[in-house]
C-alpha cells in the first residue's frame, strides 16, 4: 500500500516539473539547402523454386461397379397420319353457259353451252346456237335489197374414257338459210323473198372408237363411222356415209400403221343418179430420232363412178431435221390426194351455187413443199413453207350467165399448177397477250382458164387478243384479200375484176362477276365496201351487244 502511494507521488512531482520547463520558449533557425527528395532502395529477390524431390508413389485403386437399373418414362408412340400429296386447287366449273344479243340489221344472236363437271370417266354436252340477220345491201345499181340469213346449229356430243382407249360419239342438227340477192345490176326489176331463197337442213351422227397404249409392245386401232343428210328447199338431197379405221404399231424402232377408209354419197335423182364412192388405203411407216424424224408412205384412193373405177397413187414422204433443237428445223416432203366435192361441202362453202349443181371430184396429183420452223424465243414460233401443186380439175366458182339474173354459180374446172408461198408467226407475251400473223401469196398456172376466178394472189390475217387481269378481254382481227376476178357479170360474159379489201372485227368483252359478263362486238369495222362474191356485197358496219350468263 505505502509503495503505490509513492508511486503516486513520484508521478506526480514528475508532471509538474515537466510542465513548467515546456513554457520556456525555444528559439531556433532551420536552413532548408535543397528539397527533400525520397529514395528507395532496390529490394533483393530471393529466385528460388521449391523443389520437391518424394520417392514414395502412391497409385490409387478404384474399384466401382454398375447396378444397371430401366428408367421408367411417361412418354407413349403416337402414330402419325400417312402423308399425301395435294393437287393444285382448281377453278370452279360452270354447268352451263347463255348468250343472248342484239345487232344492227335486225341480227338476234343466241347460244347455250351445257357440259358435264369434270370426271375422269365420261364428258356429255350439249351446244346451241342461232344467229340471223334482216338487213338490207345496196347494190351497184343503188337499190336495196334483203340480204337475209339464218345460222342455227345444235350439237349433242358425249364421251367416254376407258383405261387404254375412247369412245366417243355426236348427233348434230342444223338449219341454214341465205337470199341470192346478187342479181345482175343491169337488171330492173324486184325479187320476191320465196323466189331468191335457199335453205339448208343438215342432219349427221357420228361415233369413234380409239385405242392409246403408251407402250410399244400393244397394237393401236381406231373406227368411226359417220352419217350425213343434207336437203335444200329445192328438194335436191344427198346422204353421205364415211367409214375409216387404222392400225399402227412399233416394230423395232419403226413405227408403222395402216389407214383405210371408206367415202359413198348418195344424191337424189334431181342432181346425178351415180353414186360417188371412194375407197382409200394409206400404208405408211415412221422413224424420229432426237435429231431427225422420217415418213415414207402411200395414199392410194379408188375413185368408183357409174360402174367404172379409176385408181390413183400418191407418194407420201416427209423429212425433217435439227439444226438447233427446237429452236430451228427444216423440213420438207411430197404428198397428194384425191379431193371429194360433194353436195353438202359446196353448198357450204358457197350457198349461191345453183340449186343441185354437181360438182366433179378434184385430183391433187404432186404436192412438194420446204419448209423451215422453229422458235426464235420462248415468246415466238415460226413457220414458213414454200409449195408447189398441180391439181387437176380443179373447180372455180362463176356466175350461170345462162339465167337472166345471173345470181347463182356453176363451177367451171382447168388443170392448174399452184405455186405458194407463206408462213406464220405466233408471239405469246404471256397468258394475257397473244398474236398470230398469216400470210400467204399465190401463183396460178391456168391451162384453159383466163384466171383463176375468185382466187386472190394474196391474202393476210392478224389475230390478237388480251386479258386484262380477267376483267376485260379484248380480241381483235384484220383480215386483207388481194384483188380477184370474175367472170359472168354480164349476158355477154365479161371480165370483172374485183378489188382487194381490208376488213376488221374486235370484240370485247366485261366481266362483271364469274357468273355474270357483257360483251360488244364489231365486225366490218372499217366499213369497207367490198363483194364475197361476185354481185354479192357485204354488209357493212355491223355491231351486237349483249350478255352471258354462266350456271
Amino acid at each position: 500500500m505505502n509503495n503505490y502511494i509513492k508511486h503516486i507521488l513520484v508521478i506526480t512531482f514528475a508532471s509538474i516539473f515537466i510542465s513548467g520547463f515546456s513554457q520556456v520558449d525555444i528559439q531556433r533557425e532551420v536552413r532548408v539547402v535543397k528539397p527533400y527528395t525520397p529514395t528507395l532502395s532496390d529490394a533483393e529477390k530471393i529466385n528460388l523454386l521449391p523443389d520437391f524431390d518424394d520417392t514414395l508413389r502412391i497409385s490409387p485403386q478404384i474399384d466401382y461397379r454398375i447396378y444397371p437399373k430401366p428408367y421408367e418414362t411417361k412418354f407413349r408412340v403416337k402414330p402419325i397420319q400417312p402423308a399425301k400429296m395435294v393437287g393444285i386447287p382448281l377453278d370452279r366449273l360452270y354447268k352451263s353457259q347463255f348468250s343472248l344479243g342484239v345487232g344492227n340489221y335486225l341480227s338476234p344472236f343466241a347460244e347455250l353451252t351445257v357440259n358435264q363437271l369434270r370426271s375422269r370417266r365420261s364428258s356429255i354436252g350439249l351446244y346451241v346456237v342461232h344467229h340471223s340477220s334482216a338487213g338490207e345491201v345496196k347494190l351497184e345499181n343503188n337499190e336495196k335489197v334483203d340480204a337475209h340469213y339464218s345460222d342455227n346449229q345444235a350439237d349433242l356430243f358425249g364421251k367416254i374414257m376407258y383405261s387404254k382407249a375412247v369412245l366417243e360419239g355426236r348427233v348434230s342438227a342444223g338449219y341454214n338459210s341465205v337470199m341470192h340477192y346478187g342479181y345482175n345490176p343491169e337488171l330492173d326489176t324486184l325479187l320476191k323473198k320465196d323466189d331468191i331463197q335457199q335453205k339448208i337442213y343438215t342432219t349427221s351422227a357420228q361415233v369413234n372408237y380409239f385405242t392409246a397404249y403408251p407402250d410399244s409392245f400393244h397394237l393401236n386401232y381406231n373406227a368411226g363411222l359417220k352419217y350425213n343428210y343434207t336437203r335444200d328447199v329445192f328438194k335436191n338431197y344427198e346422204h353421205g356415209f364415211n367409214l375409216k379405221a387404222g392400225v399402227s404399231k412399233f416394230i423395232g424402232e419403226w413405227y408403222s400403221g395402216l389407214d383405210a377408209s371408206f367415202d359413198l354419197y348418195s344424191i337424189s335423182a334431181s342432181m346425178d343418179t351415180s353414186e360417188n364412192i371412194l375407197i382409200g388405203f394409206n400404208p405408211y411407216i415412221s422413224k424420229s430420232t432426237r435429231e431427225w424424224k422420217f415418213l415414207l408412205g402411200l395414199n392410194t384412193t379408188t375413185d368408183l363412178r357409174d360402174g367404172e373405177g379409176s385408181m390413183y397413187i400418191y407418194p407420201k414422204a416427209k423429212f425433217e431435221f435439227n439444226i438447233v433443237e427446237k429452236v430451228l428445223i427444216p423440213y420438207m416432203g411430197i404428198d397428194g390426194y384425191r379431193e371429194v366435192n360433194n353436195y353438202r361441202k359446196i353448198l357450204f362453202e358457197n350457198p349461191y351455187i345453183s340449186p343441185g349443181y354437181n360438182v366433179p371430184n378434184s385430183n391433187y396429183s404432186l404436192i412438194g413443199y420446204l419448209g423451215l420452223k422453229g422458235r426464235y424465243s420462248s415468246k415466238m414460233a415460226f413457220d414458213m413453207q414454200v409449195s408447189y401443186s398441180t391439181v387437176s380439175d380443179m373447180y372455180f366458182y362463176v356466175n350461170d350467165t345462162s339465167l337472166e339474173l345471173q345470181n347463182q354459180f356453176i363451177t367451171e374446172s382447168d388443170n392448174v399448177s399452184i405455186i405458194k408461198a407463206g408462213g406464220e408467226i405466233i408471239w405469246n407475251q404471256d397468258e394475257d397477250l397473244r398474236l398470230t400473223l398469216k400470210a400467204n401469196y399465190y401463183k396460178y398456172e391456168m391451162e384453159n382458164l383466163e384466171h383463176p376466178w375468185h382466187k386472190p394472189a394474196f391474202d393476210a390475217s392478224l389475230n390478237g387478243s388480251y386479258n386484262m387481269h380477267d376483267k376485260i378481254l379484248l380480241n381483235a382481227a384484220l383480215f386483207y384479200t388481194g384483188k380477184r376476178y370474175a367472170f359472168g357479170k354480164y349476158t355477154d360474159g365479161n371480165v370483172r375484176e374485183l378489188q382487194g379489201y381490208f376488213d376488221a372485227n374486235l370484240g370485247l368483252e366485261y366481266r362483271y362477276t364469274k357468273m355474270l359478263s357483257f360483251f360488244l362486238k364489231f365486225n366490218n369495222f372499217a366499213a369497207a365496201k367490198y363483194n364475197i362474191w361476185n354481185q354479192y356485197p357485204a354488209q357493212r358496219f355491223q355491231i351486237l351487244v349483249g350478255f352471258t350468263y354462266s350456271l
